[in-house]
């Protein structure tokens, strides 16, 4: 069944930490068909873990992180880094997020642009991504591209937006230890069965969240399929709607 927007969505915002969810966001889940924006993606993941803050080993970090990083600065309208660690603690406490070893991190990115899930497990020293379409190899750009420890033929590749977003939190964090071993992590890339990838060019943002569901449950990521789009874009419209 289709979810209806109340009739006054478009005169309100919706928060949820530190994120505003407005009409524009709403009416592209509502219409479908459309690119996800960082906002409902973010959102949805603040809602997963209210639900199980107390317990959860993940902490589901947000997609801006990407530019302030990148940058260098804080952006107008982004945040900071700060600012989005502390939104991924239930504390007020920035150290939490070393007890939460799995942080998921939505990332979006190359040309055309396209969303993809990706995790840092400090745990079990990994960086990883979820991909619907793995044609599209982004993994050139959201992980290291070699699977291996770098070598003087294949030197590393110290700016890929993963490697670099994770450095910069533990950094943060005064972890230098740990940032320092980052480029002898393991990688994993995982894609959903050859049936089941992206068909289109504009549900990578349903695939993502469906990725991060999936990936806070520690359920296998490979399940994740096309069949299942149209229930998480319901779903997420409706968890948003309800948001105060």
């Amino acid at each position: 069944m289709e979810v209806t927007l109340p009739h006054n969505a478009p005169f309100q915002v919706r928060h949820i930490k530190n994120i505003d969810i407005i009409y524009s966001d709403l009416q592209c889940l509502a219409v479908g068909g459309q690119k996800i924006p960082g906002a409902v993606i973010n959102g949805f993941g603040a809602i997963i873990q209210d639900k199980d803050d107390q317990t959860a080993d993940y902490a589901i970090l947000s997609s801006y992180l990407a530019l302030i990083v990148t940058t260098g600065t804080a952006s107008p309208g982004y945040g900071t880094l700060q600012e989005h660690i502390l939104a991924a603690c239930a504390s007020t406490s920035p150290e939490e997020l070393l007890l939460r070893p799995r942080w998921v991190i939505p990332l979006c990115g190359g040309t055309p642009s396209h969303w993809v899930l990706a995790w840092a497990d400090i745990g079990a020293c990994e960086l990883g991504m979820f991909d619907s379409i793995p044609g599209q190899h982004s993994e050139s750009w959201a992980i290291p591209v070699s699977l291996h420890s770098p070598t003087k033929e294949t030197p590393p590749k110290f700016h890929q937006l993963l490697q670099k977003i994770t450095q910069a939190i533990l950094d943060y964090l005064g972890r230098r230890d740990i940032s320092k071993t980052l480029l002898s992590w393991k990688r994993a890339l995982i894609t959903p069965s050859t049936q089941q990838q992206q068909m289109d060019d504009w549900s990578c943002g349903l695939f993502a969240m469906m990725a991060m569901q999936t990936y806070a449950m520690q359920h296998s990521l490979e399940l994740v399929g096309d069949d299942q789009k149209d229930a998480i874009r319901r779903k997420v419209l409706t968890l948003l709607i309800d948001l105060p």
